[in-house]
């Protein structure tokens, strides 16, 4: 949808903006499923959520159109704008009209991998990351949720900015290697604090970085695949890093496990996010 309706120049601002509700989500939807379950049961936060879903699906089978020309709302001033510039992504995605093709350049696989890294630290970190504060840190876990919710508050901020920015110099791989080298910077600071105020305050910072290179590496993937095969192409991809994503939370918890400490746990997360960094570089040199 985002190839279709956005040229090169916007996508990651439009990709930022439909991934903020995994940030939205969290701090709207945490507290109000939670009062509703302690005022009237499990069951009815159950209700809440079915319609929820319901009214999404509502209003997406209501506004939401294949392409601009098939939309009721779009005005022939903006046709042609999102025409031009689908137009201009088409040039750009020469030979990639075929899954053969795109599944034969390394640069998908090398997306697949960071991505398949950061979502190894997002689930590990994001997992573990309440119990670490309150057995660690001895913050309590009420408060903890607390941290987690204003982190999820300022990834809504941080994603916007660099979509913005991204789409402004047109460098989706260095803000990547960047979230990747802030979440590694943030996580061994946040380890090795003696203060619980500073441990939150980082645990903060860190969730606010760790969703945003999702993003910005399917941003990437744009340009690797052509809106044709996109959803095939993304269905692998999202397949793959999804499937690598599991190994997070069970590294923090055989490797804690083994060793006593949360320490070694995250210190095993870093790795791979180490590994997303480095590939980074490597994108940033060809132009990513």
């Amino acid at each position: 949808m985002t190839a279709k309706w956005f040229p090169s120049n916007e996508q990651a601002k439009a990709q930022a903006l439909w991934f903020n509700g995994n940030s939205l989500g969290p701090v709207i939807g945490l507290p109000i499923i939670a009062m509703v379950a302690e005022s009237y049961g499990w069951r009815e936060s159950y209700y809440a959520l079915a319609a929820i879903s319901l009214f999404s699906l509502i209003m997406f089978w209501a506004m939401v159109r294949n392409s601009p020309s098939h939309h009721y709302a779009v005005n022939t001033t903006e046709k042609e704008y999102i025409e031009k510039g689908v137009a201009t992504n088409k040039k750009e995605l020469a030979g990639t009209g075929e899954v053969k093709a795109v599944l034969k350049n390394p640069v998908f696989w090398v997306l697949t991998t960071v991505y398949g890294c950061i979502s190894i630290g997002f689930f590990g970190i994001s997992t573990f990351l309440p119990s670490y504060l309150t057995e660690v840190k001895g913050i309590p876990f009420v408060q903890s949720a607390f941290v987690n919710a204003a982190g999820y508050g300022l990834a809504i901020l941080v994603q916007m900015g660099s979509g913005f920015l991204s789409d402004r110099y047109m460098k989706r791989a260095v803000f990547v290697g960047g979230a990747s080298a802030c979440i590694i910077l943030f996580l061994l600071m946040s380890m090795f604090t003696a203060s619980a105020l500073m441990a939150q305050i980082l645990s903060i910072l860190l969730i606010s970085v760790l969703l945003m290179p999702a993003a910005l590496t399917m941003t990437m993937l744009h340009k690797v695949a052509s809106p044709q095969v996109m959803g095939r192409i993304g269905g692998i991809f999202g397949s793959i890093s999804y499937a690598l994503a599991a190994i997070g939370p069970m590294v923090v918890g055989a490797v804690s496990q083994m060793t006593g400490s949360f320490t070694g746990g995250f210190l095993a997360l870093m790795s791979f996010i180490l590994i997303s960094l480095i590939l980074c570089l490597g994108l940033m040199r060809k132009g990513y």
